[in-house]
Parts: C-alpha cells; structure tokens; sequence
C-alpha cells in the first residue's frame, strides 16, 4: 500500500524539489512505496497546525524536516 507523503512550504517561497527527492530516494531504497505531495498554499497547510516549515506529513503526524533530514531520521518517520 502506498503511504501519502505531503511536504509542507511556506506559501511565500518556493518548492524546494530537493526534499521530495530526498524523500522518494530513502523510500525507494528502503521498499517503501510513496506518493509525495507538495502542498504551499496557506488553507492547505495550515490544516496541519504547524508554523516550522519544511515539514514533512506521515499518515497525519508532522514533522519538521529541519529536525529530520538525515536519511536515518527520515527512514524512521516513512516507518511510523
């Protein structure tokens, strides 16, 4: 099954592809199938309750990408 990944940005800058990639390679290499989502505009990201950005949404829980961007970190929270 497919795990939805949803990368929170600020709405006043721009997507940064490298934190999807980062993401699709950690879940590639581990087996894990992904669909990633960039999500920027502010009634879509404010759903989330959160005001550190990047985050990085697993099943519901936000994460903040600043505090989880090893591919360690990231590898555990694609696991949650």
């Amino acid at each position: 099954m497919e795990k939805i990944i949803k990368i929170l940005h600020q709405d006043c800058c721009m997507i940064n592809p490298i934190i999807k990639k980062r993401v699709e390679k950690v879940a590639e290499k581990n087996n894990i199938a992904v669909q990633v989502e960039d999500l920027r505009e502010l009634e879509q990201v404010m759903m989330y309750g959160t005001s550190e950005f990047p985050a990085v949404v697993v099943n519901d829980k936000v994460y903040s990408y600043k505090k989880h961007h090893s591919d360690e970190e990231l590898l555990k929270i694609l696991n949650a």
